[in-house]
């Protein structure tokens, strides 16, 4: 949106803010906002003094949407949300719920059909950044939790890469949040690449899941898959840790080797659950390569910043 800026005495400008992101942000005429200068953009908060509550009244249409209802609302900002017309069943689903998915928040009884979810010992927007690159680490560790088991003929245990997709995702709804925060740089670059992220580790768990669930083995064509998933995600880690545009370039060069060459040929010439896994696979290497275009971005971003600042 577009905003004209009107002259005030002494050199200075008054800029009108969205009524809707106002009475969102339970503001009102007298209170303070945080200003954020950011290169050639300002960054709007309304401020850590100011907790935003959000309220949900289950009804039979929205009963089975409560973990959406809860993300969506903890993504917006909501410090606490209190949920309306909660049965015991209910409740307890708003306690799995928030456990596994809101960072630093837990469930209070709020009355006899009501709980509260509160933010109680949420980290702090300084930690976004470790945070950002723990999601890295994560689908390291699911990648490698797979390649081991895959060395025995079989996924056995399940258990450890649903706990890393639940870590993963969670810290993800977290960044996301300080995204819309404004207190995560470039907000739609760093959105698109959460999302990626997401994508990326989604698509090992599938692959994990499939194979558990229906004893696949793990072929040597499976094997030699997990292995270049593995390389190619350290790549694509590596060029954002190091904002390296060389590497980036190397992900794209490398599609043709990939996932237009070696994922192709193993697809056609596997069989069955076999095939399934080297899909999943390519799948994966597919998101880490257009996974790349936020963060190129990023980068290219930050060069002219620091261009037009010299």
């Amino acid at each position: 949106m577009k905003r004209t800026l009107i002259n005030q005495g002494g050199g200075g400008f008054t800029v009108y803010l969205p009524k809707k992101w106002v009475i969102g942000s339970g503001l009102s005429g007298g209170d303070q906002v945080e200003i954020e200068e950011r290169g050639r953009s300002l960054s709007v908060s309304s401020g850590p003094g100011t907790r935003r509550e959000s309220k949900i009244t289950l009804t039979p249409e929205n009963r089975g949407d409560l973990a959406v209802l809860m993300t969506h609302l903890y993504r917006r900002g909501a410090d606490s949300i209190v949920i309306g017309d909660a049965d015991e069943k209910d409740k307890e689903e708003a306690r799995s719920i928030a456990r596994e998915l809101l960072l630093g928040f837990d469930v209070f009884d709020n009355g006899p059909r009501s709980v509260k979810v509160v933010s109680i010992s949420e980290p702090g927007s300084e930690n976004h950044e470790a945070i950002f690159r723990r999601l890295f680490l994560i689908i390291k560790e699911t990648i490698k939790n797979l390649s081991d088991q895959a060395k025995t003929g079989l996924v056995r245990d399940i258990k450890a890469v649903d706990a890393l997709k639940k870590d993963h995702d969670r810290y993800v709804l977290f960044c996301k949040r300080i995204v819309l925060r404004g207190d995560a740089g470039d907000p739609v670059t760093t959105w698109e690449l959460l999302t990626f992220l997401m994508h990326i580790e989604h698509c090992m768990y599938y692959l994990a899941r499939f194979c558990y669930d229906n004893k696949v083995t793990m072929t040597p064509r499976v094997k030699e898959g997990l292995e270049m998933a593995g390389k190619y995600f350290e790549l694509y880690s590596d060029a954002y840790s190091c904002s390296d545009i060389k590497k980036i370039h190397k992900l794209n060069e490398l599609k043709s080797k990939y996932q237009f060459g070696w994922c192709y040929k193993s697809i056609a010439a596997g069989r069955g659950d076999e095939s399934v896994a080297l899909s999943l696979l390519r799948e994966a290497m597919r998101l880490m390569q257009i996974g790349s275009s936020p963060m190129l971005s990023g980068i290219i971003e930050k060069e002219t910043e620091r261009t037009d600042l010299t």
